[in-house]
C-alpha cells in the first residue's frame, strides 16, 4: 500500500518512545561518558545476529545517544555476548544480548556528575 500511494514508511523499536527513556532524553544527554544497555538477543537464523529482536537493544542507544557507533569488541558465550561500542571515537558502550528470551531491557548511562539506570519491559 505504501507503494500504492507513494508513502513513506519507518519502521523503529517501540522501546524508542517508551516513558524511561524519553525522561533521560529530557534530562539531557550533555557529559555522557559511558553507559551498559542489555536486552534479549534471541538467535534466527534467517536473520542472524542483532537483525531481529537484538536490534531493539541497539535502537535504546540509537535513541538516545544518535548514531556514530564503532564496534571495538565482541564476545560470544553460551548465553550471552557483549560488544564493546565507540562512539565519536570517545564515548564507551558495552552491550549485553541475553540469548534467551526475556522481556528486561534496561541500562545504566554515566555522565560527569551523575549516573541514570533505566528499565523497560
Amino acid at each position: 500500500m505504501a507503494k500504492r500511494y507513494n508513502t513513506p514508511v519507518m519502521s523503529s523499536s517501540s522501546l524508542r518512545f517508551a516513558d524511561s527513556v524519553e525522561r533521560l532524553k529530557n534530562l539531557g544527554m550533555e557529559k555522557f561518558e559511558s553507559g551498559y544497555f542489555y536486552g534479549p538477543l534471541p538467535m534466527q537464523k534467517a536473520m542472524p545476529g542483532y537483525f531481529w529482536y537484538g536490534v531493539h537493544t541497539i535502537e535504546l542507544i540509537v535513541s538516545l545517544l544518535g548514531g556514530n557507533l564503532q564496534v571495538m569488541y565482541r564476545e560470544k558465550t553460551e548465553r550471552f555476548e557483549t560488544l564493546r561500542l565507540l562512539r565519536n571515537g570517545t564515548e564507551e558502550l558495552l552491550v549485553r544480548g541475553d540469548y534467551s528470551w526475556h522481556d528486561r531491557f534496561g541500562g545504566i548511562l554515566h555522565f560527569g556528575n551523575r549516573t541514570e539506570a533505566f528499565l523497560e519491559r
